[in-house]
C-alpha cells in the first residue's frame, strides 16, 4: 500500500532512513476511522514496538561505529552528485503553500 511522506527533500541533503511496519489490519482505508479505531489493538502495540526498536537499535549502531555516517554521506553523495535544486522556482513564495 502506498503513501507519502515529508522526507523527499530531506533525504536529498542528509542520509535517511525510512521505517515501515505494519499497525493496522490490511485494506484499512488510511485517515480513517478505522485506523484510528485500531490502535488500541495489540497488532497496533506490537508494531510500534517494533518499529521503536528498530530506530533505537539503529541509532545504536551509527553510535557504535560513526564511520558508518561516513559511508552513509559518501553513498548519498555518489547517489545524488552532492548537489540538490529545488523543484521550485527561487521566485516562489512559500508562504504561498501555507495559506
Amino acid at each position: 500500500i502506498g503513501g507519502g511522506t515529508d522526507l523527499g527533500d530531506v533525504s536529498y541533503v542528509v542520509p535517511t532512513v525510512h521505517v515501515q511496519t505494519t499497525t493496522y489490519a490490511n485494506g484499512t482505508p488510511g485517515h480513517s476511522w478505522q485506523q484510528v479505531a485500531q490502535t488500541c489493538t495489540s497488532i497496533a502495540h506490537k508494531g510500534v514496538l517494533f518499529a521503536a526498536k528498530t530506530i533505537a537499535l539503529t541509532s545504536l549502531a551509527f553510535l557504535a561505529s560513526p564511520e558508518l555516517i561516513d559511508q552513509a554521506k559518501m553513498e548519498l553523495r555518489k547517489k545524488t552528485g552532492g548537489e540538490y535544486s529545488s523543484p521550485l522556482s527561487p521566485d516562489t513564495k512559500i508562504s504561498h503553500f501555507l495559506n
